[in-house]
C-alpha cells in the first residue's frame, strides 16, 4: 500500500517539538526513544525534525511509549470546500 511515513502537516499541531521535548526530559536518544516505542532512530528523528510527518502507528508508538497526552485535529479544509 505504500510507505507508512507521509510528508505534511501534523494532524496534531507542535507534534514534532512535543515528542522532541518529552524525550529529551527523559534524557532518552533518539535511538533509546526508538526502541521502546518499535520504530528506527531515524524515524524518530525524522519525526522530530519534521522531515516527514508520522504515520498513526508511529505517532501512536511514540505517544504510548512517552505516555503523551494528544488530541487529534481534522486538516484545516479551504473555505467552501468539504
Amino acid at each position: 500500500m505504500g510507505s507508512t511515513e507521509q510528508t505534511g502537516r501534523d494532524v496534531v499541531p507542535g507534534f514534532a517539538e512535543m515528542v522532541k521535548a518529552a524525550r529529551e526530559s527523559r534524557g532518552w536518544s533518539c535511538a533509546k526513544l526508538g526502541e521502546e516505542a518499535g520504530v528506527s532512530a531515524n524515524t524518530v528523528s525524522a519525526v522530530e525534525r519534521e522531515v516527514r510527518a508520522p504515520s498513526l502507528r508511529v505517532a501512536s508508538a511514540l505517544v504510548v511509549a512517552l505516555d503523551l497526552k494528544v488530541w487529534l485535529h481534522e486538516p484545516a479544509t479551504p473555505t467552501g470546500k468539504k
